[in-house]
């Protein structure tokens, strides 16, 4: 059952405030507030923060394997002992190969999303493979495109999208997380 799930800001803050953690990593789905939660974060606590959206190759139709992790390793080296934040999606498997130990971890969501993964809760995901899974989103969205243009190409989930629900079905990182900041 999930229990630690906060939805202000202020009671981050004094999570923070208790664990005095050195490394803090913001994990979650894209659109979540990742960005402005770290920067929120360092403006209270002083944290310097490293966004794995500036390490991407953009344009690539992916994230995880368009990682510059060479630039991104060099600039945690560089920070040397002072306290840091590192926030972006995927962001575990980017900590599996890069090595780091976390002292906090934040998993932002918005509450539909979480609640289509959690077991607890009968999440429409909970049961499924992820082939049944990436199956279900397609059909979905070729439903509602057929409703609003019956001369869209069939969709076929690829590239960023299918990356985000491969590493949330093999992950589950709200699991390692200390704590869940939700979106209202």
């Amino acid at each position: 059952m999930l229990t630690n799930i906060y939805t202000e800001f202020n009671e981050i803050v004094e999570l923070i405030k208790q664990q005095q953690p050195k490394v803090i990593g913001i994990d979650g789905k894209d659109g979540t507030r990742k960005s402005a939660l770290s920067k929120d974060i360092s403006t209270k606590f002083g944290y310097k923060v490293i966004c794995l959206d500036d390490y991407i190759n953009k344009k690539q139709g992916g994230y995880f394997n368009f990682l510059d992790f060479k630039s991104l390793k060099k600039d945690i080296h560089l920070i040397n002992d002072d306290p840091y934040i590192i926030e972006g999606v995927m962001l575990m498997k980017v900590l599996d190969i890069l090595n780091i130990q976390l002292d906090y971890c934040i998993y932002t969501t918005d509450s539909v999303w979480l609640y289509d993964w959690i077991e607890d809760y009968d999440g429409k995901y909970s049961n499924l493979t992820l082939e049944e899974i990436i199956k279900g989103v397609e059909e979905d969205v070729n439903k509602l495109n057929k409703i609003v243009n019956p001369k869209a190409k069939v969709y076929k989930m690829t590239g960023f999208r299918k990356e985000i629900y491969e590493y949330t079905y093999n992950y589950k990182p709200w699991g390692k997380a200390n704590c869940i900041y939700r979106l209202i």
